[in-house]
C-alpha cells in the first residue's frame, strides 16, 4: 500500500544443545572448580549416633535446590560416600551370582542408600551398616536403580526410609514382570504399594549435588547417580555398567536394549572420572583406559563341618 512500511524481522533459530554437549559443559564446570562439593573417598566418616545423637535426627525437610543461575544458595553440605557391599561380576551353572554394589551416601546428618542388594546379602549388609554406627532406622532415603532381585530385595529392611523410584523404572517393572526373569512380581508389587515411594521424572537432583540420571539399556528404566567431588565427577552406574569390561569395550554383555546400553555406557564414560559399577570395584576413567581401584574378591565356603569342607577364593 502507498505510504506503508514493511518491517522485516529476521528470526535466528538456535539449536538446543545435545545431551553430549550438556554433559561436556557440566564436566568442564566441575573440573574448573564450579559448584564443587567435598567428598571423602574411600573412607566414609559417618557420625556414631551414640556419640553424636543429633546427627541422625529424623528431619524431613526438603534439601536446598539450585537457583535459576545454577549456583547453590548456600555452601553445599559435606558429603561422604562408602561402599557397604562391593559387587562381583560372576555367574554359576545355575545363573548369575547376583552380588551387587550397595552404596551409602551421608550428607548433613542424613543417610541414603543407592540400591539394597539381594536376599542373601542381608547379614553382610546389616553388619556393614553397624560398622558405620548405623541401624536400618537411620536410613532416610533409598534410591533404586532398577527392580531386579539383586538390587531391590532388601527395601523392607528399612521401614522408615523414603523410596525414590524413577517413573520409567516403575513402568518397566510393571510391564516386564513375567518376561524379565530377574524381576520378581511380589517384590515389584510390594515396593510400589508402599506409601513412602516417590516417583521422579526427568533427571532430578535427589539431594544437593546428587543427580539422578537416566541410563537405560539393561532395563528401559535404569538410572544412575551423578555426584560432584572437588574437581571430579563420580557416576554410580548400577547395572548401566556392570563391570570393567563393559566400560572398557563400551558394550553391555546382556540387557533389554543393547543399543540403548551402548549409548548409556558412552555417556557415563564421557561424563565420569570415577565409575562405581553394579558388579565390580570402583573404576577410574583415564586417558589411557579404565583402571580398577582395588580387587574384586569372591570367597565361597561350604557349610560342611567335616574334613571335606572347602573354601574357594578368586580375586580380579
Amino acid at each position: 500500500m502507498p505510504g506503508s512500511r514493511i518491517c522485516r524481522i529476521r528470526v535466528t533459530r538456535h539449536a538446543l544443545p545435545s545431551e553430549e554437549e550438556r554433559d561436556k559443559h557440566k564436566k568442564h564446570q566441575v573440573r574448573a572448580g564450579y559448584k564443587s562439593t567435598g567428598y571423602s573417598w574411600p573412607i566414609c566418616s559417618v557420625p556414631n549416633p551414640s556419640t553424636h545423637p543429633a546427627s541422625y535426627s529424623r528431619t524431613r525437610h526438603s534439601p536446598k535446590r539450585l537457583s535459576k543461575d545454577h549456583t547453590l544458595k548456600s555452601d553445599p553440605p559435606k558429603t561422604t560416600v562408602d561402599l557397604l557391599l562391593t559387587g562381583f561380576p560372576g555367574r554359576t551353572p545355575r545363573g548369575w551370582l547376583g552380588w551387587s554394589t550397595v552404596t551409602l551416601i551421608c550428607q548433613a546428618g542424613r543417610a541414603l542408600l543407592f540400591d539394597t542388594g539381594g536376599p542373601g546379602d542381608r547379614p553382610a549388609l546389616l553388619a556393614s551398616l553397624q560398622t558405620k554406627g548405623l541401624t536400618p532406622g537411620n536410613i532416610d532415603t533409598i534410591v533404586l536403580s532398577h527392580f531386579h532381585f539383586d538390587h531391590a530385595a532388601n527395601v523392607e529392611l528399612f521401614p522408615t526410609a523414603e523410596i525414590l523410584v524413577h517413573e520409567r523404572t516403575a513402568v518397566y517393572a510393571q510391564e516386564q514382570t513375567g518376561k524379565d526373569l530377574a524381576l520378581v512380581e511380589w517384590l515389584t508389587t510390594t515396593i510400589l504399594a508402599q506409601p513412602r515411594v516417590r516417583l521422579l521424572h526427568g533427571e532430578p537432583e535427589v539431594w544437593p549435588g546428587i543427580q539422578m540420571i537416566q541410563t537405560p539399556g539393561h532395563t528401559s528404566g535404569c538410572v544412575s547417580l551423578r555426584l560432584e567431588q572437588e574437581q571430579e565427577v563420580w557416576v554410580f552406574a548400577a547395572d548401566a555398567v556392570k563391570h570393567r569390561e563393559e566400560l572398557s569395550a563400551g558394550v553391555a554383555q546382556a540387557g533389554f536394549d543393547l543399543k540403548a546400553s551402548r549409548n548409556s555406557i558412552a555417556r557415563i564414560r564421557r561424563i565420569a572420572d570415577r565409575v562405581i559399577p553394579g558388579h565390580d570395584v570402583p573404576l577410574r576413567v583415564t586417558p589411557h583406559g579404565i583402571e580398577p581401584e582395588g580387587q574384586a574378591h569372591l570367597e565361597i565356603t561350604t557349610t560342611l563341618t567335616t574334613s571335606i569342607a572347602k573354601m574357594a577364593t578368586l580375586d580380579l
